[in-house]
C-alpha cells in the first residue's frame, strides 16, 4: 500500500500543475483579448481567470491546513 502524504502530494502536484497551464493559457487568452473590442471575450477571460483564481486559492487552503494537522495524524 503506498505512502498516503506520498499520494496527497502527487495529486496536489498535479493539480497545481494543472492550474499553472491554464495560467500560461489565460495569459496567452489575455494577449488575444487586449486587442479585441467585443465584450463577450472579455467575459469570458474574466470568467475564466477568476475560476483558476478560486481553484487554486482553495488548493492552497487545503495544502496549508493538511501542513498542520496530517503528520501528527499519521504519528
Amino acid at each position: 500500500m503506498p505512502d498516503p502524504t506520498a499520494l496527497m502530494k502527487s495529486a496536489g502536484s498535479a493539480v497545481l500543475v494543472l492550474c499553472g497551464l491554464a495560467v500560461m493559457g489565460l495569459g496567452v487568452m489575455g494577449m488575444c483579448v487586449s486587442r479585441c473590442k467585443a465584450r463577450c471575450f472579455i467575459m469570458l477571460f474574466g470568467c475564466g481567470l477568476g475560476s483558476v483564481a478560486l481553484v487554486l486559492f482553495i488548493v492552497g487552503c487545503i495544502f496549508s491546513s493538511t501542513a498542520s494537522w496530517f503528520p501528527q495524524a499519521m504519528t
